[in-house]
């Protein structure tokens, strides 16, 4: 199976979308990130923000990464279900 990570960037500049993730807080062994994406064809979308534990020895770069790698898995799940709604929809 190709992987966008392994084969570059997809040929079409709608598929490239651009993601960043910035601490916005931290209290409690808690953390709120706030999570930016946007693309060619959409543009920047409404931000999202995830709270996510904050682990001891963790730094911010690391609560950031592991926000973005959390959204990551979540958008594959949400992914699916589109697909899914969209082939019943289908003749």
């Amino acid at each position: 199976m190709s992987s966008p990570l392994r084969d570059g960037p997809p040929p079409n500049a709608h598929d490239r979308w651009a993601a960043s993730a910035r601490l916005v807080s931290q209290s409690g062994g808690l953390a709120t990130v706030e999570l930016s994406f946007r693309n060619q064809a959409l543009g920047p979308l409404p931000a999202v923000r995830l709270t996510i534990s904050w682990k001891p020895g963790m730094e911010a770069r690391d609560v950031e990464a592991l926000a973005l790698q959390l959204a990551g898995q979540s958008l594959a799940f949400l992914s699916r279900a589109c697909l899914e709604a969209a082939a019943a929809k289908t003749i």
